[in-house]
């Protein structure tokens, strides 16, 4: 049964309404998922800007599934958490990232995707943690990280046994990627952000694919399956 994902990351706010039309006929074009691998506000890192973001807006209107937690859809308050990602319509997902006190309701650690095809996707995010665990900053902050690969294995086991493809997405860059997929080959795809790479690249290690993208809403690609094999094909937005 084909599959088809549209992968973006590192957009820094600069998803103009033209190409969210575009992704989102893509999106409906191919019977894809359309996911982002993080970093996709403007904001910097622990605060909120004070108006809402149009990224948010224009992400919705594409019609996105998915979208991990990058260092700058973090925030340390409560009150700023919610301003960044209150207004998204579809999942936000962070597995490392968890609630210190009150649940937030806006912040999820996995999720289940059906594709038009008939599909089930699971996917889950890893987000490169921005305060360390135990400081000081961790206990005045909302929501605490655990370190990415402590909680793999939690996902894997959750999501593993009741879905057809199981993606991560993950946003901390360099070669943890590559040392997640060695760890766990049960992750069939991982859909990288915080690279910035230059151009996209696909990498394979084992049974693992690590897919990587253009930054800065430059492109996106588009991720084929044929049989245990990804293909990748660029997209210029």
């Amino acid at each position: 049964m084909s599959l088809c994902l549209i992968h973006t990351a590192d957009l820094h706010g600069r998803l103009r309404a033209g190409q969210a039309q575009r992704l989102r006929d893509l999106r409906r074009e191919r019977g894809a998922l359309l996911v982002d691998a993080g970093d996709a506000l403007l904001a910097p890192n622990l605060f909120a800007l004070p108006w809402p973001e149009r990224t948010v807006r224009r992400m919705n209107e594409a019609g996105y599934d998915a979208l991990c937690v990058g260092n700058r859809e973090y925030a340390l308050t409560r009150r700023a958490l919610a301003a960044k990602l209150g207004g998204f319509r579809f999942p936000i997902l962070s597995t490392n990232l968890l609630p210190r006190r009150a649940p937030l309701p806006f912040l999820q650690r996995w999720t289940i995707r059906q594709t038009a095809a008939g599909l089930r996707v699971g996917l889950f995010g890893l987000s490169q943690p921005i305060i360390e665990p135990g400081s000081c900053w961790e206990r005045l902050a909302a929501a605490r990280y655990v370190p990415p690969l402590q909680v793999v294995s939690e996902a894997v086991g959750a999501l593993r046994e009741q879905v057809d493809v199981l993606v991560a997405l993950t946003h901390f860059g360099r070669r943890p990627e590559a040392d997640l997929a060695a760890a766990y080959p049960e992750i069939d795809l991982i859909l990288a952000g915080h690279w910035h790479a230059h151009a996209p690249t696909l990498e394979r290690v084992g049974p693992v694919t690590i897919s990587r993208t253009f930054p800065h809403a430059r492109g996106a690609v588009i991720l084929t399956r044929d049989g245990d094999q990804w293909r990748q094909e660029p997209l210029e937005l």
